[in-house]
């Protein structure tokens, strides 16, 4: 007889901390210039990459690095070129560690993970490869993944990209 195989890859959303992942891993590298949607099929081979999520917030110009913004932007703009993934832009806070529900139950936690609520596998892709994920964070997910360089040098975008208002340049010494 004929049997048939059927394939399924995981279905697989992509949700990055735009900070975490500048200031663990790329930050005075030459990989600064990463395309998201390339890094992910990088660390999920097997997986169909359904939606990437980038959360950042806006940066100032300081006078200590005065092109810091300018090069923030034009790298939101290289990234609004990639098929499915959405920005999300918010305000960086320091100190702020937790959140409670926007609408706790009462007699249940305050605080809920993805994994607890919807029955998801979560990994968590620690981007430091200096020092361990933190434990609480570790715990709460299913897998934990290191991010190594090889994963950052294939995923780079083109030097050059074009959107609806033009040409996009990897700026310089990235």
């Amino acid at each position: 007889g004929l049997c048939l195989y059927n394939h399924l890859k995981l279905i697989t959303n992509i949700y990055i901390d735009g900070f975490n992942l500048y200031y663990r891993a790329l930050k005075d590298t030459p990989f600064r210039w990463l395309d998201l949607r390339k890094l992910a099929e990088t660390l999920f081979p097997q997986d169909a990459i359904h939606s990437i999520r980038y959360f950042t917030a806006r940066l100032d110009s300081r006078p200590s690095n005065p092109g810091q913004a300018q090069r923030q932007l034009i790298y939101l703009r290289a990234l609004a070129t990639l098929p499915s993934l959405d920005i999300y832009y918010g305000v960086f806070r320091s100190g702020v560690k937790r959140r409670p529900l926007a609408e706790p139950v009462p007699g249940l936690p305050a605080h809920v993970l993805v994994r607890d609520d919807l029955d998801l596998r979560i990994t968590l892709v620690n981007p430091d490869a200096k020092n361990t994920s933190p434990n609480d964070l570790a715990k709460a997910a299913t897998y934990v993944k290191r991010l190594w360089k090889s994963h950052l040098r294939q995923s780079q975008l083109a030097d050059t990209l074009t959107d609806p208002i033009g040409v996009i340049t990897k700026p310089e010494g990235w």
